[in-house]
């Protein structure tokens, strides 16, 4: 299956949740940055890794990267979107990205941080890989099995607990089933069939 086509499977009640891997995401991006030949792809993939592994949104992660291109700072603060209260959150740009320094750099400093690049940067996202906000609840599942979900919210922003809450919570609930049925299945002994032309499925005891 092309990831194209695997950008659509597994539906959700919330399309942001598409049970990415955190551990695979950052791989996959990580030898993306490295392996990209032209340097637009570059500083593409290194907003995505940077928006994986602070959990931001993609105009977040945008903006992160390129008040870090202007300052030469790893550790900026970026302005919290659908809050009016003007919330200022620190985001963390991983050593992936400081090592393609002066490429992405170069780049960034040729275009503008405005809606447009958003925009051009969301329709990357959604074609080449996920929905935008794939990339942040992977990480927001990774956090919920170490850390509380008030934590959570602060670290990525959130000024309600109500969806980190049911999000988080949906997700420890269908991993103790899957677990659930995993253990009932140690505890199963179940009688071996055997397959011939004129007894198909006979019960072997």
């Amino acid at each position: 299956m092309s990831e194209k086509e695997d950008w659509w499977i597994t539906p959700s009640e919330h399309t942001w949740a598409k049970g990415l891997s955190f551990e695979d995401e950052l791989q996959r991006i990580a030898e993306r940055i490295s392996k990209s030949n032209t340097t637009k792809k570059r500083a593409y993939y290194s907003i995505l890794l940077t928006q994986l592994v602070n959990g931001c949104r993609i105009s977040e992660a945008c903006e992160a990267v390129f008040r870090w291109a202007e300052t030469g700072k790893p550790k900026v603060r970026v302005r919290v979107r659908k809050r009016s209260d003007e919330y200022l959150r620190l985001v963390v740009i991983p050593d992936a990205v400081l090592e393609e320094g002066r490429t992405v750099k170069r780049f960034l400093k040729r275009s503008f941080f405005n809606a447009h690049f958003i925009n051009n940067m969301v329709h990357f996202t959604k074609y080449h890989l996920y929905n935008t906000h794939a990339l942040r609840y992977a990480f927001i599942t990774k956090m919920s099995n170490e850390v509380s979900a008030q934590l959570i919210a602060k670290m990525t922003g959130h000024a309600s607990l109500k969806h980190i809450l049911h999000y988080t919570e949906r997700v420890k609930a269908e991993q103790k089933l899957e677990d659930s049925v995993l253990e009932a299945n140690t505890h199963l002994s179940l009688p071996k069939r055997i397959f011939r032309e004129d007894k198909i499925g006979e019960i072997v005891s």
